[in-house]
């Protein structure tokens, strides 16, 4: 884009007609904007994206912990140890800064504190006991409700119990109740305001309802027998299958969801073999039967995440495996807590679908690249997973959709094929997408079979594919709509009985139209389904969208680029012949000056011949030669300064010392004049880079343009000053002034209104300031004088400095 904008801007400076440069200026900025705006859409919809994401792991740390603290009271027989492991579960789960576990003592009128985790471990005493008619704790503990308060400091009922919780900023206390009962207090505190929400009320009651029941059912069953009791009413009660194994991994016990889902009741499992009972895929090839011997080995709790395995249904489900050991090491009894998470797995695998795919259209501006990372996206990995995916496109006019690209298999042997590879490779989103070559698309049978397909938009309105083109809405296309809507050739190319059809949408713009179905595992397309669709289309609309901008951008500045070449070798061609013009002009205009000095030279030395003995002759012939030879020498010499190709010398110049010594040069002028000199200098000039030889010739050539103004006499005023870009000398006459006419061509070489002078001394000393970076100009009005102002910048020492 910055190209197109040099070129069309160069095209503006080489003299190419005002309205085609302003048009093409204006078309530019609209690209720029159209791209600029399509990228904000995609911008901000990867962020709602991200939200999402952010969103639901918060909400799976938030189960993740109630299962820890739920499955811990099994874990831990200790009343201590369990209330520990809670509250560091709360805090490392949550990210509290700070959190309090304190447990209520009626008889003392006391909440004493049992455990703490975060900021405020250290500074807490041992043993610290607080009375319940202080602080939030103390309100929580005694009403039974809880509180919360996200500005303490205009909270009247905040308790400072030692000197570092005073930068505690917001606090919520939340009862531990056993019917109607307190039995303690959970306290989370922050250094940030408005740091907790309703939601962290819900789920700290939850907690406290979960550790009020594990609290007084571990004070209760002190024996053995009673915490055998305890621990099967748990894992009853857990919404997760749960059960128990001994050492020779026979069933113990097992939950109603754990029976349900292998289809058999308690009394009819227990005592068998686990192998027996669960599905060989999750045993061996998802290694659970070796961790679950490799825990009752240690003795150590294990936790196995996302364990991915075929149910009993065929289909592919993941759960969440907890291995807790019971009871001493010799027993051997494990607690096994088996949850399933498939829909939260199916979840997050489709927002991070959304994430991946928006980072890989963000690096592409290659519109088939594009399209092949949406049908990859929409028929890879578990969020989507389609059998296959069609793009069509519709024609110039947009009265025809045609394939353009496919991806998936056409036989039932191909996809499992095709299935297998990609079960052993394991081949993440990047690594397919990134693997895209367009003569391998161009080569699958697939491929082959979209590009034959065509569907005419107007002879067929009310087909599923002009409607998607028409109302931009998705659609499922079930059994016999496929063949009366779909039509020839497509119910018999797809061969499927169900699809979906999406359309493919930047902004109000429609590129195409999408088709996804499940042709050979027959997986039902579902409305969630359809909306993820939707959703990966709008996103790679957007940069469809932007590709599409951006080679036609491209195309454009392609032509831009061809159309400066051509314009720049013509304009190389005019300078060519207008170089060759001024050298004639050049030519014509020294011949013109030189010739009345040499005719004159001529005559006199031809006089001094035929006169040699006249000595006073002679002399005086002599004295009006060497006049003439002088003329010429300054008609050469200001030649010479116009046409050198060299710059200037430069170094560090005060220049009021080049005034000085302009004005000292120029002495023998001002005595053929009646003209006096005014110096107006600037005491506190600050030096600059410049040649002052130069500098001093263009001084000098104004200096007696201005005597030159004033035959009559007057006054001659030469000033210097500061300014905020460089430094400045003002040359002043009171003649008669430079007429309108006149002034744009004052400048120019050989241009001139005199009756005696060449007409370069002006543009000889344009020539200087050029070199310079400076510059001249003339402010003139007749019958009052000129001003000439010449300024040379600070900062830009040109080519030469030393």
């Amino acid at each position: 884009m910055d190209n197109a904008t040099d070129y069309v801007t160069e095209l503006g400076e080489s003299g190419i007609d005002p309205g085609a440069h302003a048009q093409l200026l204006d078309y530019l900025k609209q690209l720029e904007a159209n791209l600029e705006r399509r990228s904000e859409e995609l911008s901000a919809l990867q962020r709602r994206y991200k939200e999402l994401f952010e969103a639901e792991q918060k909400k799976t740390q938030e189960l993740a912990m109630l299962a820890e603290i739920g499955e811990g009271a099994l874990a831990h027989h200790n009343v201590d140890d369990y209330i520990h492991a809670a509250v560091t579960a709360m805090q490392r789960n949550f990210n509290y800064f700070d959190v309090a576990l304190f447990l209520v003592d009626q008889s003392a009128n006391e909440v004493a504190l049992q455990s703490q985790s975060g900021g405020y471990c250290r500074a807490a005493q041992e043993g610290y006991r607080q009375s319940l008619d202080v602080g939030i704790v103390g309100w929580a503990a005694t009403t039974g409700e809880a509180l919360l308060s996200n500005n303490v400091k205009e909270e009247p009922r905040f308790y400072c119990a030692f000197p570092e919780e005073q930068r505690t900023q917001s606090e919520l206390s939340v009862p531990i109740k056993i019917g109607n009962i307190v039995r303690g207090v959970i306290d989370v505190q922050s250094q940030k305001e408005n740091a907790f929400a309703s939601r962290d009320v819900s789920v700290l009651q939850t907690v406290a309802d979960q550790m009020a029941t594990a609290i007084e059912n571990a004070q209760l069953y002190e024996q053995m027998v009673l915490l055998k009791r305890f621990s099967e009413t748990i894992v009853a009660s857990l919404p997760s299958a749960v059960l128990v194994v001994d050492r020779e991994l026979r069933l113990v016990l097992a939950n109603r969801i754990f029976c349900e889902e292998v289809g058999s009741e308690e009394d009819e499992i227990r005592g068998q073999p686990l192998e027996s009972i669960l599905s060989p895929v999750l045993l061996h090839d998802a290694g659970l039967l070796d961790a679950i011997r490799q825990t009752i080995e240690s003795g150590q709790p294990l936790w196995l995440g996302d364990v991915a395995y075929l149910c009993g249904t065929g289909e592919e489900c993941v759960a969440d495996v907890r291995l807790t050991p019971l009871g001493t090491s010799n027993e051997g009894r494990l607690l096994i807590t088996i949850r399933d998470v498939t829909q939260r797995a199916r979840q997050i695998a489709q927002l991070s679908l959304l994430h991946d795919m928006g980072g890989l259209l963000q690096r592409s501006l290659d519109r088939d690249r594009l399209l092949y990372t949406l049908l990859t996206c929409i028929t890879a990995g578990p969020a989507l997973g389609f059998n296959r995916g069609f793009v069509l496109l519709p024609d110039e006019q947009g009265e025809n959709l045609r394939g353009e690209m496919a991806v998936g298999p056409v036989t039932v042997e191909e996809a499992h094929r095709i299935w297998a590879e990609v079960g052993k490779r394991h081949r993440g989103l990047q690594d397919l997408v990134e693997a895209f070559a367009p003569e391998q698309i161009e080569m699958t049978d697939i491929q082959r079979l979209v590009c034959g397909m065509r569907f005419s938009l107007k002879e067929s309105p009310s087909a599923i594919l002009s409607r998607v083109m028409r109302e931009s809405t998705t659609f499922r296309v079930a059994t016999d709509a496929v063949r009366r809507d779909l039509c020839y050739p497509y119910g018999d190319v797809l061969r499927t009985q169900e699809f979906a059809a999406a359309p493919l949408i930047a902004g109000s713009r429609i590129l195409g139209v999408v088709l996804a179905d499940n042709a050979f595992n027959q997986e039902p397309i579902v409305e969630e389904d359809l909306k993820l669709l939707t959703t990966l289309c709008n996103q790679a609309g957007l940069a469809i969208s932007n590709a599409i901008a951006h080679a036609q951008i491209e195309d454009h500045a392609d032509e831009l680029a061809k159309a400066y070449q051509r314009l720049r070798e013509a304009h190389q061609e005019l300078v060519r012949q207008e170089k060759l013009v001024t050298v004639g002009e050049m030519a014509a205009r020294v011949s013109h000056e030189i010739r009345n000095p040499l005719a004159t030279i001529g005559g006199f030395a031809r006089s001094m011949l035929k006169n040699p003995d006249d000595v006073s002759r002679v002399k005086s012939d002599a004295s009006i030669i060497v006049e003439e030879v002088e003329e010429l020498e300054g008609i050469l010499g200001n030649m010479l300064d116009l046409t050198r190709p060299s710059g200037p010398a430069c170094r560090l110049e005060n220049v009021n010392s080049i005034v000085e010594h302009a004005c000292l040069m120029a002495r023998s002028d001002f005595q053929k004049y009646p003209v006096s000199l005014v110096k107006q200098l600037d005491d506190y000039l600050p030096e600059v880079f410049v040649d002052a030889r130069q500098i001093q010739q263009g001084l000098l050539n104004v200096i007696r343009n201005g005597l030159q103004a004033m035959p009559e006499g007057g006054e001659l005023t030469v000033a210097t000053a500061s300014e905020e870009d460089g430094v400045v000398v003002s040359i002043t006459d009171h003649g008669e002034g430079i007429p309108p006419d006149v002034r744009d061509n004052i400048f120019t070489p050989f241009y001139t209104t005199k009756v005696q002078g060449t007409g370069l001394g002006l543009a000889v000393t344009r020539k200087i300031m050029d070199d310079h970076h400076g510059t001249i100009e003339a402010q003139s009005e007749e019958g009052v004088g000129t001003t000439f102002i010449l300024k040379v910048p600070y900062t830009q020492p040109v080519e030469g400095t030393p």
